[in-house]
């Protein structure tokens, strides 16, 4: 028995039973069958008694390999630090992996999610960076498709970090000097950055005073200052610089210290007409 087999109803491939003798249960393995292709299939046989037996055209469809193709890499502006979407399709249905490196580290990014139009955001990209990155997915049978290693230059990060939950609190400590009044500046911002604190008398012109700098990169800031004088006005900016060296300066606040020998509400009454001049 033999079969014939190709991608028209010419045929053009024969494969040979190698078994011997004569039965009336047959199989055949065909391999190195294109993927994703309609063939078609026709089995011719001998008789004991010398008939030649040929079947109907019978067609199948071998299962579609995965390919990766359209691969796209679009920087994300308004994030904190450098960010890209990488998208691609793929042919089949496949999960989304990428594999992306830079300066040493290999980092990976994964969504489960069958499909043929893949996304995937890359945040928190080194600056001016290149990085190599390569797509890839399973589909439901568990083939893995991979690209070939792509390329890519993160872009230059100019942004500064932006500040939000600010809050001052004023109290007043026991201190060598005798009572002096301090202010606890607490502030978050969306990426890592130092902290410090800008600040003078409501006469000064310009912030000259200016706290110790915490290089330490964080997003939850607190810085205390300190050894202030009661009853007085300060202006106070809080200043933060990302790991770029874009630095972000908040808005002058004006903050009053309470005075040891009045009630707060005396005391707010009797500064803010300092501050006005009624």
């Amino acid at each position: 028995m033999k079969a014939e087999y190709g991608t028209t109803l010419g045929y053009g491939y024969v494969i040979d039973d190698e078994s011997t003798g004569y039965s009336t249960t047959h199989s055949m393995k065909l391999v190195g069958l294109p993927s994703g292709s309609v063939h078609h299939i026709r089995v011719l046989s001998t008789t004991e008694f010398g008939s030649q037996l040929s079947s109907d055209d019978y067609t199948f469809e071998t299962i579609a390999r995965p390919t990766v193709n359209t691969i796209r890499f679009q920087p994300i502006n308004d994030e904190a630090s450098a960010a890209v979407l990488v998208s691609w399709k793929t042919n089949v249905p496949t999960s989304s992996t990428v594999h992306y490196g830079a300066l040493g580290d290999k980092l990976e990014s994964t969504l489960s999610e069958l499909t043929t139009d893949h996304e995937v955001v890359l945040r928190n990209l080194a600056s001016n960076t290149n990085y190599t990155i390569t797509v890839e997915g399973r589909d439901q049978y568990g083939n893995l498709v991979a690209s070939v290693v792509q390329s890519w230059q993160s872009q230059l990060d100019t942004r500064p970090p932006a500040v939000s939950d600010t809050s001052l609190s004023v109290t007043v400590t026991e201190t060598s000097k005798g009572k002096r009044a301090q202010v606890i500046a607490v502030w978050k911002t969306d990426e890592p950055s130092t902290s410090q604190i800008a600040y003078g008398k409501m006469s000064d012109k310009t912030l000259e005073s200016k706290t110790p700098l915490d290089t330490e990169p964080t997003t939850n800031h607190v810085i205390i200052l300190s050894d202030l004088n009661l009853a007085d006005i300060y202006k106070i900016q809080l200043i933060s610089r990302d790991l770029n060296g874009n630095t972000v300066y908040t808005a002058i606040t004006t903050v009053v210290t309470p005075d040891k020998e009045v009630n707060v509400f005396d005391n707010v009454l009797n500064l803010m007409l300092r501050l006005f001049r009624f």
